[in-house]
């Protein structure tokens, strides 16, 4: 299995932060690392006091069919740092191997998912997507399956229990993220189309577009 990871130019993100602190601001091609100016702005979060909030008044997640991606560039190889915090649903880290998602099932246990692919360097540039349908849970990096497990409680509970969701840090302020955040994407995964073949009753192909 595999997801699309083209980047496109300057950052995307689904909904506008409701509120910010010490930033995040963003970033110029100018201060980017080598090869980066192509891509437009990205987020930067100083790992001191910036973050983004998102209200969940207006965030909008299908606990059922939810898919959430970005591309992340960390300052340094560190573990635990939080790329976005919805507590009592789902908190995903970027960590010095990998990535791993925390997640809270209908049983309210809290498994992690952890997905650490060889040769991975978080001070690369790094595309995540983590989807959960149903009771199944995957972490794809760069574009790849690394790993999938199935969520022992059902699927995801189907609330927070905080009033923001966050990217950067946890609710209280805790593992604040350093580095860049491009493209960050909160997305439902599409249902299956079924194509019938001509001629064959009965028979169908399902085909699912993993589209950014």
């Amino acid at each position: 299995d595999s997801v699309v990871t083209d980047r496109n130019a300057d950052l995307i993100m689904f909904p506008n932060p409701a509120s910010t602190s010490g930033g995040p601001v963003l970033g110029t091609p100018g201060v980017y690392p080598a090869g980066n100016a192509a891509f437009g702005d990205a987020l930067y979060l100083d790992g001191v006091n910036a973050y983004a909030g998102l209200g969940n008044g207006s965030l909008s997640l299908d606990p059922t069919k939810v898919r959430i991606e970005s591309w992340v560039k960390s300052d340094a190889a560190t573990n635990g740092q939080i790329l976005f915090d919805r507590w009592g649903q789902i908190v995903l880290y970027a960590n010095s191997g990998g990535f791993s998602a925390l997640v809270w099932d209908q049983a309210a246990g809290a498994p992690t998912l952890t997905a650490n692919p060889a040769g991975f360097v978080a001070t690369d540039w790094n595309h995540v997507a983590v989807e959960v349908e149903g009771a199944d849970l995957s972490i794809f990096v760069n574009g790849s399956l690394v790993n999938s497990s199935t969520l022992a409680g059902g699927g995801m509970n189907a609330t927070t229990s905080k009033t923001t969701t966050y990217i950067g840090q946890r609710y209280q302020g805790s593992n604040k993220l350093t580095g860049y955040v491009d493209e960050f994407r909160i997305s439902t995964i599409p249902e299956p189309a079924t194509i019938g073949l001509m001629g064959i009753a009965g028979i169908g192909i399902f085909v699912r577009r993993r589209l950014m």
